[in-house]
C-alpha cells in the first residue's frame, strides 16, 4: 500500500503530522537566530607589526620577510601579500576558498602560533604582532560612555570593566572598545638651557631615535620648542627618561635629559579618531554575538546586565545606547 493510501484511510495520522509540522515551526520560529545585519565571513587576517624608528628597508627585511616565511608554510593560503613602510609592517593573508567557516577559528590559532614563532626572532624594539581577524563581526548592540568630568582613559578603565562583566552573559561573542585616545610623552625643551650645554636639537632627536623611542609617527619641532613622542616600553617611568645621559659632541661632560627639559604623560594631538554622545566626549562599546543565538534574548540579557552593573556606575558616568538589532 503506497503512502497517500495509507494517509487517505488514517485521517488521524494526517491531522498528527500536521500538528508536530506547525508545532515544530513555531519553535523554530522562536529560537531562529535574528540579525537586521546577518554576520558573513571573510576568510582575511592582517599582521600588522610595528618598529619604531625603522626605515622601510629595515621593516622589510628584519620584520615582513621573517614573517612571511613563517605564513607561507600554512597548508590554507589563497595569498599572502605585504607593505613595508617606515616603522610599519603590514601583511594580508587570504585563506583558500574551500575552507569553511567552521575551519578558521582553528586556522587563526595556528596562524598565530606561527607568527609567534617568528616574533621571537625580531631584533629589539620590534612590538609584538598584532593579528586582527574580525573584519566579519558585526555588532548587534552598540551603545556610548560619556562623562562631562572624566578624561578619556577614565572613560577608557571603566568601558574595560564593563566589558569584563558584558562578555560573561550568555550569547555574546565579543565586546569592542573604540575612542580609546594613545597616550604620549610631551618633552618640553628649554632652548636656552640646551644651548647653554652645547646640545643642538638634531642631536637629541638623534639619540632618541637610536634608543627606539621616537616612532615614525612622532614629530620635532624647533620652533616650538618640543619634541612629542609615543612610548614603545624603552623606559618603564619617566624618572628613567629625565635620567637619560646627553653628551655634546666633543665634550666629556654630559647633561640628564630633565635638565633641559620638562617631561609630561599626556593624549596624543592628532588620534585616529574622537567619539562624541550628546555634545559629550565618550567612548564606544560594541557587542556582537555567537552565530545562531537569539538576539532578542540576548539583548534583553545585556540591558539586565547593565541596569543590575548601573549601582556601582560612577557618578557622572553616562551610557547611551544607539543602536539595538534586538529592539
Amino acid at each position: 500500500m503506497d503512502i497517500s493510501r495509507q494517509f487517505i484511510n488514517n485521517p488521524i495520522r494526517v491531522w498528527l503530522t500536521i500538528l508536530l509540522l506547525g508545532i515544530g515551526g513555531i519553535f523554530a520560529l522562536l529560537n531562529i537566530g535574528r540579525l537586521e545585519d546577518p554576520a558573513f565571513t571573510i576568510k582575511t587576517a592582517v599582521v600588522i607589526t610595528h618598529y619604531p624608528g625603522a626605515s622601510a628597508q629595515q621593516v622589510e627585511e628584519e620584520v615582513t620577510l621573517p614573517l612571511e616565511n613563517a605564513l607561507q608554510q600554512l597548508p590554507y593560503l589563497d595569498n599572502v601579500s605585504s607593505i613595508s613602510s617606515n616603522g610599519l609592517s603590514q601583511i594580508t593573508v587570504n585563506i583558500a576558498s574551500n575552507y569553511h567557516s567552521s575551519e578558521l577559528p582553528q586556522i587563526w590559532d595556528e596562524l598565530r602560533r606561527r607568527v609567534g614563532d617568528a616574533a621571537r626572532m625580531f631584533p629589539p624594539g620590534v612590538a609584538s604582532p598584532f593579528v586582527n581577524d574580525d573584519f566579519g563581526d558585526v555588532f548587534g548592540f552598540f551603545f556610548a560612555i560619556s562623562g562631562e568630568s572624566f578624561t578619556n582613559p577614565e572613560l577608557v578603565r571603566y568601558a574595560e570593566q564593563l566589558r569584563r562583566e558584558l562578555v560573561l552573559v550568555p550569547g555574546v561573542g565579543k565586546v569592542a572598545i573604540g575612542g580609546a585616545i594613545p597616550q604620549q610623552i610631551n618633552i618640553d625643551i628649554s632652548l636656552a638651557k640646551m644651548t647653554a650645554r652645547g646640545i643642538t636639537l638634531n642631536q637629541l632627536a638623534a639619540i632618541l631615535s637610536r634608543l627606539n623611542v621616537v616612532s615614525n609617527a612622532g614629530e620635532i619641532k624647533s620652533g616650538s620648542e618640543s619634541i612629542r613622542l609615543h612610548p614603545t616600553g624603552e623606559f618603564e617611568n619617566l624618572d628613567e627618561l629625565g635620567d637619560l645621559l646627553i653628551s655634546p659632541h666633543g665634550s666629556g661632560s654630559a647633561t640628564r635629559l630633565r635638565d633641559i627639559a620638562t617631561l609630561s604623560r599626556g593624549l596624543s594631538e592628532s588620534p585616529s579618531s574622537i567619539y562624541h554622545a550628546n555634545g559629550r566626549q565618550a567612548v564606544t562599546m560594541g557587542v556582537s554575538f555567537i552565530p545562531g543565538v537569539n538576539v532578542i534574548d540576548v539583548g534583553r540579557a545585556l540591558e539586565s546586565k547593565l541596569d543590575q552593573m548601573s549601582a556601582e556606575k560612577p557618578a557622572g558616568i553616562k551610557i547611551d545606547l544607539f543602536y539595538d538589532q534586538a529592539a
